[in-house]
C-alpha cells in the first residue's frame, strides 16, 4: 500500500496516487507537506522541491511533474509521514527532521558548473541552470566571460575546444549527454582548465585552430576570420570577404578548394570533404 504525503490516504497502485495529489491537493491550497510552507502555483512548488536534497521531496517532485515514472522510490511511499514534519514545539522530532534540512548534501551527484551544487540526475542539473543560473546574469564558469544575450553565450560554448565548455552546452540545449561524457559532470571531478591540444578533430585552413566537431570549425571560421581582406589558404587569390572566397572556390575544380565551398556554405557532411579538414 502506498500513503499520500498530504493525507496519509492509502492506494494500491502509484497511478492513482498521482491523480488523487492532482485532483485533491494541488486544486487550491499548494503548499509542502514537510515544510508546511504555501505556494501561489504548482510551478514555485516543483523549484521548491528541486532546491531540497533529501529524497523526500525529490520524490514528491517525481509524482506531481510529468515523465519521471521510473524515477519514483515507492519505498519512501510506503512509509507514514507524520514522523517527518518538523513542529516547533516538539524537540524529539529534530533528530529526525534534520536528514531534510537545506544544509546537507548529497554524497553522490552531478555537480552544477556554476555553484558547486549536487544533483542526483542530469534532468535535475539542467532544470536548476536553467531556472537559477540563466535567467540574469550571462556568464561563462570557466571563462567568467560575461555575455549580453543567450545567443552570444551558445557561440562561445561552441568555438570553445575544451570538454568542459562542450559538456555545458549539453546542459544549456536540449541535447542528451552520452553516457561516456558523463564521468565529467561527476561530484569527483577535475579542475575546470582547459586540457591539452586535441589529437583527434578538424584543423582550420587558415590557422592552427583545432576542434572536435566540424561544426564548431564552421562557427570558429565564420567569427574569427571574417576580415578584409582575407587570402585563399590553397591558392594566392586575396578576396574581400568570406562571400567573396566563397564564390572563388566554387569556381575552382580541385577537391581542396571545394572542400573549402562546402564549409562555407555549411554543407560539409560528405566524408572526403571532412578528410580534408581532419588533423593527420
Amino acid at each position: 500500500m502506498f500513503k499520500c504525503p498530504y493525507c496519509n490516504k492509502n492506494f494500491t497502485r502509484v497511478f492513482s496516487l498521482k491523480t488523487h495529489i492532482k485532483k485533491v491537493h494541488l486544486q487550491h491550497n499548494i503548499y509542502c507537506p514537510f515544510c508546511n510552507e504555501k505556494f501561489k502555483s504548482i510551478l514555485l512548488l516543483q523549484t521548491h522541491l528541486l532546491s531540497k536534497n533529501d529524497d523526500f521531496h525529490r520524490n514528491l517532485f517525481y509524482l506531481i511533474t510529468r515523465g519521471y515514472k521510473n524515477f519514483i522510490d515507492k519505498k519512501l511511499l510506503m512509509k507514514s509521514n507524520q514522523n517527518l514534519i518538523k513542529s516547533d514545539n516538539d524537540e524529539q522530532n529534530d533528530e529526525q527532521s534534520s536528514l531534510y534540512n537545506q544544509n546537507d548534501k548529497i554524497t553522490i551527484g552531478y555537480k552544477c558548473l556554476y555553484c558547486d551544487k549536487e544533483m542526483k540526475t542530469i534532468a535535475q542539473l539542467k532544470t536548476h541552470i536553467k531556472k537559477n543560473h540563466l535567467r540574469y546574469n550571462l556568464y561563462c564558469p570557466i571563462c567568467k566571460e560575461e555575455f549580453k544575450s543567450y545567443l552570444s553565450f551558445k557561440i562561445h560554448l561552441r568555438t570553445e575546444n575544451d570538454d568542459y565548455h562542450q559538456k555545458l552546452l549539453y546542459l544549456t540545449t536540449k541535447k542528451c549527454i552520452k553516457k561516456e561524457d558523463r564521468e565529467l559532470l561527476f561530484s569527483q571531478r577535475k579542475n575546470n582548465k582547459k586540457h591539452n591540444k586535441i589529437i583527434i578533430g578538424y584543423k582550420c585552413p587558415f590557422c592552427e585552430h583545432r576542434s572536435l566537431r566540424i561544426v564548431n570549425l564552421y562557427w570558429h571560421v565564420t567569427l574569427t576570420h571574417d576580415t578584409n581582406p582575407i587570402k585563399c589558404p590553397y591558392c594566392n587569390y586575396i578576396a574581400i570577404n568570406l562571400s567573396d572566397l566563397e564564390t572563388h572556390s566554387q569556381l575552382q575544380k580541385d577537391i581542396k578548394h571545394l572542400a573549402l565551398y562546402k564549409l562555407l556554405s555549411r554543407s560539409y557532411k560528405e566524408k572526403r570533404i571532412k578528410k580534408i579538414f581532419m588533423i593527420k
